[in-house]
């Protein structure tokens, strides 16, 4: 990779960019593509969107949509058209490599450390989720709450080694549209109890005068790191763009814009329903407000979506990862590749047994893991870096303005998020 300082001038920018030969992908069509796209959004973080909008309020939860969906939209399409703009073809199209070209090591290492920090927190949250969800479900059917075997920690271990860990050896995200097709199966029904079920479920937790949230400000800004979790993807756009045909901005814009529609469309209205059934007994975990066979249904969905969904997030962590190391991530042998990816994992399952063990409420746990992951993380690889990328790649592009605010808002997000949601949790809310 270039190092820092290497480029001084535009005119060196552009005859960097050369065409260094396209690698083996697999290409997508057009409804694959947007699938594939809503897949990785929506993702653990539709499961909270309904104590976003008990905490946040409708109107400010509204109010964080529209602005997340902009903002995201805009750093999505600010990368590509830097890319285009330098004129990278093949392996170049890289979120990492771009960084490099415009910022130097340091914004390589940025834009990977960023990814890697969000997908581990986003892999951390599922591998939690599914442990945690199995352990109840295994409980309840064998009515024993102290068998080792039923324990989340022990869950953790086994469902990651049988299931998690050999979906996550695929070497790059576009061999995985079954993985999309299967996991957004599962979504959708989650989706249809919450729909269905919510409303006459909610009654026996709310109180029937109880007064709907409206706008809280202080929870905007804790809540805005969810928000930013369950919408963000612009980790992921260079590695859904070499799948899609033709491979160019106009295509992207379409491809980007209606599955960023779809996605937020499954999280907003799943959120509301959500909250508007059980008000102020919103769960962290949604489905931690349903019981009996309900429950039970949408929980084994929730977890077979999880494990199909996991290795997708997982690959693009590896391949960030591999790249911080200085490695080219396809070019890999096997072996590190596979010790690596079960390295990470062990990581993962390490800090799931960890809070097990401190007895931290596992809907809350994964509350905090969304709101810092996605107002740290995402905040730097969806806004702050785009932004800046953008602007050294095309100084004179009409994005120009536009990635100030973008910018903007992303380095707020980066220093509100995290602040408010020490804040809630010192004072235990």
């Amino acid at each position: 990779m270039p190092s820092e300082g290497s480029f001084n001038s535009m005119n060196s920018l552009n005859n960097h960019a050369h065409n260094d030969g396209l690698h083996e992908v697999s290409r997508l069509t057009f409804g694959t593509s947007i699938i594939m796209l809503c897949n990785i959004m929506i993702g653990s973080g539709i499961l909270n969107q309904g104590q976003v909008f008990s905490d946040a309020g409708i109107i400010g939860t509204t109010v964080l949509y529209i602005l997340a969906f902009c903002m995201i939209w805009l750093g999505s399409v600010a990368l590509i058209e830097a890319a285009e703009a330098l004129n990278l073809k093949g392996t170049q199209l890289d979120f990492s490599y771009l960084a490099s070209i415009t910022h130097g090591k340091k914004g390589s290492n940025l834009a990977d450390g960023s990814i890697v920090m969000l997908n581990f927190m986003a892999n951390l949250s599922y591998i939690l989720l599914i442990s945690t969800l199995a352990s109840s479900l295994l409980q309840y059917w064998s009515g024993n709450e102290t068998l080792i075997l039923f324990k989340p920690y022990f869950l953790a271990v086994v469902f990651t080694i049988f299931f998690i860990f050999p979906g996550c050896l695929a070497r790059h995200f576009t061999n995985m549209p079954s993985f999309a097709y299967m996991g957004l199966t599962c979504t959708t029904l989650v989706m249809l109890v919450v729909f269905i079920y919510g409303p006459p479920d909610g009654k026996k937790y709310r109180a029937m005068d109880e007064t709907i949230v409206m706008w809280d400000w202080g929870q905007m800004f804790r809540k805005s790191g969810s928000v930013i979790f369950a919408l963000g993807f612009t980790a992921a756009s260079f590695h859904v763009y070499l799948g899609i045909s033709p491979r160019n901005v106009k295509e992207w814009k379409k491809t980007l814009t209606l599955g960023l529609f779809f996605g937020a469309a499954a999280c907003y209205s799943t959120g509301i329903v959500g909250y508007l059934s059980f008000r102020s007994a919103t769960s962290g975990n949604i489905l931690d407000n349903f019981d009996g066979v309900l429950a039970q249904i949408a929980t084994i969905l929730v977890i077979v979506h999880l494990i199909w969904y996991t290795p997708m997030e997982f690959v693009i962590l590896r391949h960030s990862f591999f790249q911080l190391c200085g490695m080219e991530p396809l070019k890999v042998p096997f072996k590190l590749h596979w010790m690596v990816t079960a390295l990470l994992l062990s990581l993962m399952v390490f800090i799931c047994i960890v809070l097990d063990g401190t007895g931290v409420d596992s809907g809350d746990a994964f509350g905090v893991i969304l709101d810092l992951s996605g107002g740290i993380g995402g905040a730097i690889s969806c806004f702050i870096l785009p932004a800046m990328i953008y602007r050294r790649a095309k100084s004179d592009g009409y994005l120009n303005v536009p990635c100030k605010i973008l910018f903007g808002f992303g380095i707020f997000m980066a220093v509100s998020v995290p602040i408010s949601t020490v804040i809630d949790f010192s004072y235990g809310e």
